[in-house]
């Protein structure tokens, strides 16, 4: 498999140093089920035709067993008279070639027949190491590739006797003709070609580092000299030389027609190839080295760069038109991106709408090219090969061990959709300063979202149809920032409190909920502008009328963590701040009907960033930089939820008849930046570098993982059900509603029994 290297970086950042390389994975699996697993004896062919695999099973090494992914029946076995060595797959799919005892087996994949040919091999020269068959599947080439090199070249149909090919230099790559009349061997001195029985030496002088062959068997293209030649082998002769600076990857496409020459921290070119080898130019894109082209030629990809991301780019060859996903951010610890974790290959689902990255430790992570989002991943330890079947459905993946997995990406795919709620989707820049905001109607069906100081706008979106069915903006005239905000039940009017209150039409209304429903039900609260003293007001969402004032006891009114939190039955409102002595944070909770003080709680730590009622209401989430904990009101208790520590060091087993958690990493608590939970006992939390880590309630373990951007995602909100997640992060323009139902169990597991931490109050 082609492999290639880009300049990326996922690191989160931690208190003191960044974590070493190999402790930042880089993608986790979300999903729960196991890979199909066959071991096998390290000989195995892929059959581009079907997309099938053929190979050698560990505890059988004379048959060869064949795997087809698209649901057909796989074909019986195929036994041989002793141990297979070696296996190829011809191009038509028809025929297998096998290495058996120092000789080649020729075998039919359906009807199973076998018929030996014997290859004379000689004592001094190791067994051939490689088979290349020619275009029309009718000679196979045996390759002994070391110095001395030798070829052997055997007819399919046995018209023509085998015949040995020295080659007097080490092999790196070669290429048959389409018939097998030709064969061309770049070596480490020299091109080496053999033609109608004859050997033409020192053709090229010098080893060319970079050459590829037309599946078709008609050119050769190879860089020499800062340039790219095209050679046709049907006949041979040269073609076009063109100027390629240090070109790192080149791609035919089956017929040979189109080729993608990839230049070192420069271009992707594609051109379009002639019959007698010359070259016009089509397209060009910025690459960086790593790329990929469709068996039709239409389709490119290559790794591209920007200020802040890696991005994969997906472009068309024959007319311009691209699409840029990123799939990195830059590190925020030297302000670049880090050599050290870089994807090694990439490829694309032949409909163009997947695309695979293959990252360090043998972690792959599939991308929808459509909203350049991550959707699927999987962790194959000492990762050797990998294929993209079925349309992106299916995934091949081999070891260095010669375990063959085979991995279903559609179960455990994560649906998940973007929203655009700028205006003008052309719309390029940043909204790293616009805070959105999202509220969930009863309904479960809309959610209502502020998209910050910037944009200023309120929208309302239909989460089935991903579809922004209400919008209003809020008026410049009215004095002051948005202090709160918060929908009617209905989501026909949004309640703004600034300076003045204001109330603002979305120009929606559920049909589920009417405005009766929610007099007095839901409430917000704010600190009032230049208040002599610490107070809050609470309002109805839909008429604006003011209900009540609280005024607080227990803490100070210049604390800088003073806005208020609502129970989500409305009855409670609590406040976390400075403590009035000066000594730490403090929590007081009041009713919302009574304004009377309920509890009074001293957290002992000022270090609290976030915090927000649990949806039991029986206490509160209590959120620092880098620790998760829950308060509980009655036994005045503060229990470490999540750390950065290891919580659970044993492994973890898979039991197909309950759900699996994750394994832990030392990354995944690090740096909160947001979080939610569900009514439905799951948690969320975003983090700094671009993912989200869904945990369980109940046993505090992690159950899926979600990558939603590059940097850190700023929001998050569960729906009433708990089916849909929403997010925002940093780098992108877009919201994203994900079904977390097509990730996490169908129920959170059973507790599990635990102590809490006492605290001296």
């Amino acid at each position: 498999m082609l492999r290639g290297v880009i300049i990326s970086n996922i690191l989160c950042v931690v208190p003191s140093t960044c974590l070493a390389q190999w402790d930042v994975p880089l993608v986790e699996p979300t999903n729960r089920s196991q890979p199909v697993k066959f071991e096998t004896a390290n000989v195995f062919s892929f059959c581009q035709q079907d997309e099938s695999i053929a190979y050698v099973p560990a505890n059988n090494h004379a048959s060869v067993h064949q795997f087809v992914p698209t649901g057909a029946s796989s074909p019986k076995p195929i036994e041989f008279s002793g141990d297979v060595e070696l296996l190829s797959c011809s191009p038509d799919g028809k025929t297998l070639a096998a290495l058996v005892e120092n000789e080649v087996h020729f075998a039919s994949r359906a009807s199973r027949e076998s018929k030996p040919v014997v290859v004379p091999i000689s004592s001094e020269l190791e067994a051939p190491s490689e088979f290349k068959w020619s275009a029309d599947s009718r000679v196979l080439f045996a390759i002994r590739s070391d110095s001395p090199a030798s070829v052997t070249r055997i007819v399919l149909d046995q018209s023509e006797p085998e015949q040995d090919i020295s080659i007097g230099n080490r092999i790196y790559t070669c290429f048959p003709n389409s018939t097998g009349e030709l064969f061309v061997a770049f070596t480490s001195e020299e091109v080496e070609i053999w033609r109608n029985g004859e050997n033409e030496n020192k053709v090229v002088n010098g080893h060319s580092r970079i050459s590829s062959g037309s599946p078709d068997g008609r050119f050769v293209a190879f860089n020499a000299d800062d340039k790219l030649q095209i050679w046709t082998l049907d006949p041979l002769g040269k073609g076009a030389t063109v100027e390629a600076d240090d070109a790192k990857w080149i791609h035919f496409s089956a017929d040979g027609r189109q080729l993608l020459i990839s230049e070192v921290d420069d271009k992707a070119r594609c051109y379009a190839v002639s019959d007698d080898g010359q070259l016009s130019l089509n397209q060009e894109y910025k690459s960086s080295g790593l790329c990929w082209l469709s068996d039709d030629g239409t389709l490119g990809a290559c790794s591209s760069s920007s200020k802040t991301s890696r991005l994969m780019r997906v472009f068309n060859c024959e007319a311009k038109a691209e699409i840029e996903i990123p799939i990195m951010a830059k590190s925020g610890g030297n302000g670049g991106f880090d050599p050290d974790i870089s994807a090694q290959q990439i490829q694309i689902s032949k409909n163009g709408v997947w695309g695979l990255v293959e990252w360090p430790a043998g972690r792959l992570e599939l991308f929808d090219v459509r909203s350049q989002l991550s959707i699927w991943g999987c962790r194959v330890p000492e990762l050797a090969h990998v294929w993209l079947v079925a349309n992106g459905d299916r995934l091949f993946t081999m070891d260095k061990f010669g375990s063959l997995q085979f991995h279903d990406t559609i179960k455990g795919r994560v649906r998940r959709h973007a929203v655009n709620v700028v205006s003008d989707p052309q719309v390029q820049e940043r909204l790293r300063d616009t805070a959105f905001r999202f509220q969930w109607l009863p309904n479960g069906k809309h959610c209502v979202v502020w998209c910050g100081p910037t944009l200023r706008d309120f929208v309302v979106i239909e989460t089935a149809t991903q579809k922004i069915v209400g919008r209003v903006r809020d008026s410049e005239d009215t004095k002051g920032n948005v202090r709160a905000w918060r929908p009617s039940d209905d989501g026909s009017v949004v309640c703004v409190v600034k300076d003045e209150i204001e109330l603002l039409r979305t120009g929606f209304q559920s049909q589920e909920l009417r405005q009766a429903n929610n007099f007095g039900r839901f409430h917000m609260t704010v600190k009032p502008f230049r208040a002599k003293e610490l107070t809050h007001g609470i309002y109805d969402t839909k008429s604006g009328q003011k209900l009540r004032t609280l005024r607080w006891k227990y803490v100070v009114d210049d604390s800088f963590l003073n806005w208020a939190h609502i129970s989500p039955d409305g009855e409670l409102c609590a406040l976390v701040a400075r403590r009035s002595d000066g000594d730490g944070m403090g929590v007081e909770v009041r009713s919302t009907q009574t304004g009377e003080q309920v509890y009074a709680i001293s957290l002992g730590d000022s270090r609290v960033k976030r915090a927000d009622f649990t949806r039991d209401q029986k206490g509160m989430w209590i959120v620092t930089q880098y620790e998760f904990m829950r308060l509980g009101f009655k036994n005045k208790t503060l229990t470490p939820f999540l750390t950065d520590s290891e919580t659970h060091t044993e492994p973890v087993e898979h039991d197909p008849k309950c759900p699996t958690p994750l394994p832990d990493s030392k990354w995944q608590t690090t740096r909160f930046a947001s979080f939610a939970e569900s009514d439905t006992g799951w948690i969320a939390t975003g983090h700094a570098r671009g993912f989200v880590n869904i945990w369980s309630v109940q046993d505090q373990k992690r159950y899926a993982y979600l990558r939603c951007g590059t940097e850190s995602v700023e929001a998050l909100a569960f729906s009433p059900d708990g089916k849909y997640l929403m997010s925002w992060c940093a780098d992108r323009n877009q919201l994203q509603v994900t079904d977390v139902s097509s990730i996490l169990p169908a129920a959170p597991p059973k507790p599990m029994g635990g102590q809490d931490v006492d605290f001296d109050f």
